[in-house]
This record gives C-alpha cells, sequence and structure tokens, in this order.
C-alpha cells in the first residue's frame, strides 16, 4: 500500500516568498500614503508661507500699543468694520492687558486653520493663527486669534480677537 498523499489545501500564504511579497506590497502602501501626506503638508505651509511673519509682526506692533503701524497691516475686512480710531482704542486696552514688549509671539503660536477658495471670481487664501501671549502683570495667559488674508500677494490682518479662555481649534471664517 502506498502511503497517503498530502492533502493540505491550497494557500498562496504558505510559501515565503507570497508573504514577504505581501508585506513589500503593505509597506509600498503604507510609505506611499506618508508620502502623500508629506506633500499635503509642505503645500499648506507653502501656500500659508508669510501669515505667520506677517500676524507676529502685528501682534508684536499691538502688544506695544504701536496702533498707527498695526492698523497698516490690516487687510480691507477688517477696515471695514474698524476704523482707526477704533483700533486705536482696542489696541490700547490690548497693549494695557499683554507684557508690551517686543519680542515676537512666534514660539506660542499655532495655524488653526487654512483655507484657500474663490470669492467673486479672485483666488483667495485665509489663515488663522493663535497665539498664547503672557498677561502683563497677572497670572494666566492671554490668547490671541488672528484671521489672515492674502490681498495682492501681501498677507494682512482681517481679523483679530482676544479672550481669557483657549479658542477652539475650529475656526472657521
Amino acid at each position: 500500500m502506498s502511503e497517503p498523499a498530502d492533502t493540505k489545501p491550497f494557500s498562496i500564504f504558505d510559501d515565503s516568498k507570497s508573504k514577504k511579497l505581501i508585506l513589500k506590497v503593505i509597506l509600498i502602501f503604507i510609505a506611499a500614503i506618508a508620502v502623500v501626506w508629506g506633500v499635503f503638508i509642505i503645500i499648506i505651509w507653502s501656500l500659508s508661507a508669510g501669515a505667520q511673519t506677517a500676524s507676529d509682526k502685528f501682534v508684536s506692533l499691538a502688544a506695544k500699543g504701536d496702533a498707527a503701524a498695526a492698523y497698516q497691516l490690516t487687510g480691507a475686512a477688517l477696515r471695514a468694520n474698524t476704523s482707526a480710531a477704533d483700533f486705536k482704542a482696542y489696541d490700547k486696552g490690548l497693549a494695557r492687558r499683554l507684557d508690551g514688549s517686543p519680542k515676537s509671539y512666534s514660539a506660542g503660536y499655532q495655524l488653526a486653520h487654512y483655507n484657500s477658495g474663490y470669492q467673486a471670481g479672485k483666488h483667495i487664501n485665509y489663515v488663522v493663527i493663535n497665539y498664547s501671549v503672557p498677561k502683563n502683570g497677572k497670572a494666566g495667559q492671554l490668547y490671541i486669534t488672528t484671521k489672515m488674508r492674502k490681498y495682492n500677494g501681501q498677507w494682512a490682518v482681517d481679523d483679530i480677537s482676544d479672550s481669557d479662555t483657549p479658542p477652539a481649534n475650529n475656526l472657521r471664517f
């Protein structure tokens, strides 16, 4: 009598070459996702380049109480709703609440939101930046949010707000 034949069912996972191939495909897929995500981050950072610098300059000028210079960095939306005199009064209160030093606040900033789209047939970019800055002579932080918009290739502040509580991370225009 002869020995019975091996009756194991056929499987593509039985040989080590197939296992290695499947592992390689999975690793390539994961690497591709990482590359796409990295490219996405680089694109967002390049599209918003300059917004953080312009916002830092604005917040620094406002902290020093230089309302006239800070107002020059504002965009059409803020100017349409706020006169230079009204902004000066707001800035006076803001500067009094901050430490007033001319340092950059970029160490405490967070890019909270980026949006790109079209308005009246023109391409527009928006960036929301949150700051956490020390209060003048008091414990705690003051949270400042600037909403930046690109006008003719230059970033300008379209809105500013401050609060004693941290802003939500899902700010929208």
